[in-house]
């Protein structure tokens, strides 16, 4: 074997099995609903996976007293998404919409690399319901006034339409979302004609509008702000006002 070869062979096995290594752990694998007690150590980094049984929502988040940071992939090791504090205090958490019968990894980390300390690591599914297929304003699902509407973002930079009818001559219309996702709505007229917008005004960066308005069908917007996947409920009520 000649040198260069020899040298090959060896960045190959330094790479594969060096601890700390991209894709150097076999990954340990995560039951659904189970919280798996593990200890993070400095300069480490802690691989799990998660086979999906269902298409829907998958959550892996960690809750502890160290600074988590986590990146998830698909099983060809593409880079899906990264979070580091969206889990409680400055716990890592992911919400991914995933298919079927797919594996997805989960690269877990101290923030700084200096984290050390006892953490618990857990992954949680929701099945998605049949797609309405809502995601052009023709295709507009009715909210209930004063109900609340599941809304589910299957694809980064999708965007699901819903629409309100307005009887009375004047109103204060509300729409806001409630969830763990930054969601961005924006309120059109029956011709098209952008109303308002709104990113943050409601509570833990869900978006919330308020707008008084004369009768008429209104369409919503809704969209994540980050170009990332996930889940939201999305609400309307109407006010009459002499």
């Amino acid at each position: 074997m000649s040198n260069k070869t020899c040298g090959f062979a060896v960045i190959a096995f330094l790479f594969l099995f060096i601890p700390g290594c991209l894709f150097a752990q076999t990954p340990k694998e995560l039951i659904i609903g189970s919280w798996v007690p593990a200890h993070l150590y400095a300069g480490e980094e802690y691989w799990y996976s998660v086979r999906s049984s269902g298409t829907g929502f998958l959550t892996v988040e960690t809750i502890g007293g160290v600074d988590t940071y986590m990146e998830a992939y698909d099983a060809s090791r593409n880079l899906i998404d990264e979070n580091d504090d969206g889990g409680e205090e400055a716990n890592a958490r992911l919400d991914l919409f995933v298919e079927a019968g797919k594996t997805y990894l989960f690269m877990l980390k101290g923030y700084d690399g200096g984290e050390t300390g006892p953490y618990s690591i857990r992954a949680l599914f929701e099945a998605a319901p049949a797609d309405e297929g809502n995601t052009q304003r023709s295709r507009a699902v009715s909210l209930k006034n004063d109900g609340s509407t599941p809304v589910f973002f299957r694809f980064p930079s999708e965007s699901r339409w819903y629409r309100y009818d307005l009887s009375h001559r004047s109103n204060l219309l509300i729409i806001q979302t409630k969830g763990d996702t930054d969601t961005y709505l924006k309120l059109y007229d029956s011709q098209g004609k952008l109303v308002a917008e709104d990113d943050d005004s409601g509570e833990d960066g869900n978006a919330l509008l308020s707008e008084k308005l004369g009768p008429g069908t209104y369409y919503i917007e809704a969209t994540l702000y980050s170009n990332k996947t996930g889940r939201t409920i999305i609400q309307a009520e109407s006010w009459y006002k002499d």
